[in-house]
């Protein structure tokens, strides 16, 4: 099992996989990052030992060779929770290194403004005995470590640079892993992520975990009537819709297709019902538009399952009963909302519905 880093190791770590590239030539890239840290960090005893290999051997680290061993250590297998981890750490580390060479840089500029002033104090000195005589000379090595002290600041100012473009790499390619491109709200690895996590909060906490899943009603026939550009204006319509409708601790996700999903953590059932209706209301009084001509397409409408979490419940289960009360919406007319209700029986489940 891998351990998270301590706060040290991963700044000692950051430092000495940031050293390692630039002595070697190798752009800060989050990918190439990401490689290094876990070398330097003894991650995985294969990396090394082929980093080993190559390095013994000579070789060159160019794009080819970084793509290869990324695919190859860091590839799809890795869960979207274990890159949320990792990713976080980096930006920590990177973070901390940056805000220590912010420091030594102020320390250098004040230092530098102290001597100045204290230069023009020995100047005004009314004597010129060996005293005068040694604290100019003295003043004389300060000016050599401050022309010193300013190529460090210069060499700090660049490092810093790059920090920053990595960091904001990473921030950038942590967006990219989490969101559907379509969409723009959470994909379906960042939605069974949040889930898993929720799951264990809830436990923890004693606290309600509620699910939505929700389904494009006719979606199919909508595709094949306007055309699958159409289609993915309606999802991204839809998406919008759902996300405008959640608040900041919810997860509004695509979970594939034309299918949805909403995690309310922290969230009452009769309050997430509330939130599935808001939902189910927007979108059915909304006349579709194409943004530029102007042509209607119409509505589109949304059936709604949702299900409140059991204590203890593993996340599949709560999902098969989410989607188990929107299978239940669809033959029971679309357009609607149905509730599997807390601990009753599955006679008991089609007694609450929305209203058509």
């Amino acid at each position: 099992m891998t351990h998270p880093d301590t706060r040290a190791n991963a700044e000692r770590h950051a430092d000495a996989a940031t050293a390692l590239m630039l002595e070697r030539g190798i752009p800060t890239t989050p990918q190439n990052f990401t490689i290094w840290y876990s070398y330097v960090a003894g991650r995985h005893p294969c990396l090394t030992e082929e980093i080993d290999g190559l390095l013994a051997a000579g070789k060159a680290f160019d794009p080819e060779v970084s793509d290869r061993l990324f695919a190859k250590y860091f590839g799809v297998s890795r869960t979207a929770e274990q890159f949320h981890r990792s990713s976080a750490q980096l930006r920590a580390a990177i973070d901390n290194v940056m805000g220590r060479l912010g420091k030594v840089d102020k320390d250098a500029g004040d230092y530098d403004l102290a001597m100045t002033d204290f230069s023009g104090e020995v100047d005004r000195l009314d004597g010129t005995g060996d005293i005068q005589d040694l604290i100019r000379r003295a003043l004389s090595e300060t000016r050599i470590a401050a022309a010193q002290n300013w190529a460090l600041e210069q060499s700090f100012e660049a490092k810093t640079a790059e920090l920053n473009t990595l960091r904001d790499n990473l921030e950038q390619l942590t967006k990219e892993a989490t969101t559907d491109a379509l969409t723009g709200i959470a994909n379906r690895k960042h939605f069974d992520a949040t889930l898993r996590r929720e799951a264990k909060q809830a436990d923890a906490d004693g606290t309600p975990l509620c699910l939505l899943l929700a389904d494009v009603d006719h979606f199919k026939l909508f595709n094949d009537t306007f055309g699958h550009r159409v289609g993915d204006m309606v999802l991204q319509s839809v998406a919008g819709i759902i996300d405008r409708n959640v608040k900041g601790q919810d997860l509004a996700a695509r979970y594939g297709g034309e299918e949805f999903a909403v995690i309310l953590p922290r969230t009452l059932f009769e309050d997430a019902f509330t939130v599935a209706e808001d939902i189910r209301q927007a979108l059915a009084s909304k006349e579709l538009t194409h943004r530029e001509s102007g042509k209607s397409y119409g509505t589109v409408t949304l059936s709604i399952g949702l299900a409140q979490r059991r204590p203890g419940e593993a996340p599949d289960d709560l999902i098969d009963r989410a989607d188990d009360a929107l299978y239940r919406a669809k033959d029971a007319g679309r357009n609607r909302v149905v509730l599997d209700v807390p601990n009753a029986t599955k006679a008991d489940k089609t007694k609450v519905s929305a209203a058509e």
